[in-house]
């Protein structure tokens, strides 16, 4: 990746200008990480090292925090700022991160599918119609735990992102900044902290 200016490319810089060559160490990643990441994963990974190269290139976390569009990319800035290392060791392990929580949400997905058979196969036999009464009653109860695992994980994911912005808000407002910007955190924090009460999160 080179630095053409103030802007990034992934080839040399046109005609006479003085280019710099980032985001390239020369260190492996992990192989374990390598080798397991995923489509979406490796797409998170691009997105922090990107992060980590403004971050080098001297934006603040506020300036990323105010520029990004959505709750995930915010949560992602958040994480990275948090991350020591050069930006292909934050990928790195912002990769690691994203693939160990898609394997605990197949696991816990893999668990409730399980107890949802498990409890059919101890229901004792019966005759035809109550059987198909039984089994009715059974997918009722699959999708009703479905869905409360699916809201449960939603709910999870929303306090998530609130939680980062919050710790991003209060990480700017130890750094310190003018009577203008700490008013603007300020009211961020209330905002968010409202927000956060909203959605029923814990902790």
């Amino acid at each position: 990746m080179y630095r053409c200016g103030n802007t990034y490319q992934d080839r040399p810089c046109a005609g006479e200008q003085q280019g710099k060559v980032i985001g390239s160490t020369g260190a492996k990643r992990p192989t374990a990480v390598a080798t397991a990441v995923d489509g979406h994963c490796a797409q998170t990974g691009a997105k922090a090292q990107k992060i980590m190269w403004a971050k080098e290139a001297g934006r603040t976390e506020e300036m990323q925090l105010a520029a990004a569009t959505g709750a995930e990319e915010r949560k992602l800035i958040a994480e990275v700022y948090r991350k020591r290392g050069s930006s292909v060791e934050v990928r790195a392990a912002i990769e690691a991160d994203c693939v160990a929580a898609r394997q605990r949400a197949a696991q816990a997905a893999a668990l409730i599918e399980a107890a949802a058979r498990l409890q059919g196969q101890d229901r004792p036999a019966a005759a035809a119609p109550a059987a198909a009464t039984s089994a009715g009653i059974d997918a009722a109860a699959r999708r009703r735990q479905e869905a409360a695992a699916h809201a449960a994980a939603g709910r999870k994911a929303r306090c998530d992102a609130i939680a980062a912005r919050l710790e991003g808000i209060r990480s700017s407002q130890r750094t310190g900044g003018s009577a203008a910007t700490m008013d603007r955190l300020r009211q961020q924090q209330q905002k968010t902290e409202r927000e956060w009460g909203d959605a029923g999160c814990q902790g």
